[in-house]
């Protein structure tokens, strides 16, 4: 029985694993999950709306690149508040001197 954390067959039927291609290159996080998702989503799973959520993954991971490439430096708002690093820091700053 193959080793389905070591070796899964979804990454192994390419001459190059990805994650191996990925770290040779030192591609950054987004562009590697992007490149991992597009690779084994005919392969991995067996249903088409699995294959499809793997697509829509890689999709999320090329958007988040747009988005950050789009906006004004130091402007990247944070996906689970909406705000910049900086708005976000301020109200946490807020917090820690109203609670202190």
């Amino acid at each position: 029985m193959a080793d389905k954390i070591k070796h899964p067959s979804h990454y192994f039927r390419f001459k190059i694993e990805p994650i191996t291609f990925v770290m040779q290159n030192n591609i950054p996080y987004a562009e590697g999950n992007a490149i991992k998702y597009i690779c084994r989503w005919r392969y991995k799973h067996d249903t088409k709306e699995a294959q499809i959520e793997d697509l829509k993954k890689a999709k999320q991971y090329i958007d988040l690149l747009i988005e950050q490439e789009t906006q004004p430096e130091g402007k990247i708002k944070l996906k689970l508040t909406g705000q910049t690093q900086e708005e976000e820091a301020d109200k946490t700053m807020k917090a820690i001197y109203k609670n202190g």
